[in-house]
């Protein structure tokens, strides 16, 4: 009688045991995103003369984005059509990112972005993220007519963070 309850009590401690390693202390990385880069999301836009009413603008032609890190480029988009809406991700590493909009091969414009970077654990298996916070940003003039920040915080959330209000 004895033997059956250590029997019966070994047999409990080996399921809790096996219990805890499956589901207590291993990660399966749910919480991982699929991508654990943030992103600045711009969004075209154009102003009636007349009305003054804002609305969102498409540029019809060909729409090329790259991201200039440490003087190298980088094509993040490359001839897209009928954009009116840009997902470009920002730097971990800087808190300056240069983006340049090249227009139907010809011509360019360039945003200079301004952000801090504040990382974040994810877990061990996923390891850290990064959200950002725009602090600046400054443009040149080709096709862009002016450009404001709406959101100031860049994270997972699919928040417009700048508006681009092109020149008509």
């Amino acid at each position: 009688m004895k033997s059956i309850k250590q029997l019966s009590l070994w047999l409990k401690a080996i399921a809790l045991l096996f219990a805890i390693c499956t589901f207590g202390s291993c990660d399966d990385g749910s919480d991982c995103s699929m991508n654990n880069t943030s992103y600045n999301r711009v969004r075209l836009y154009s102003v009636n003369p007349i009305t003054g009413k804002e609305s969102v603008a498409t540029y019809n032609g060909q729409l090329s984005v790259a991201l200039m890190i440490e003087g190298r480029d980088s094509i993040v988009i490359n001839r897209l059509t009928s954009a009116s809406e840009l997902t470009i991700p920002v730097s971990y590493a800087q808190q300056r990112d240069t983006v340049v909009l090249i227009y139907d091969n010809m011509y360019t414009d360039t945003l200079y972005v301004e952000h801090t970077n504040t990382p974040y654990f994810i877990s061990l298996s996923c390891g850290t993220g990064m959200f950002h916070n725009l602090t600046g940003l400054q443009h040149t003039q080709s096709f862009i007519d002016s450009a404001v920040i709406v959101n100031h915080t860049i994270n997972y959330d699919p928040n417009e963070n700048i508006k681009l209000y092109i020149a008509q």
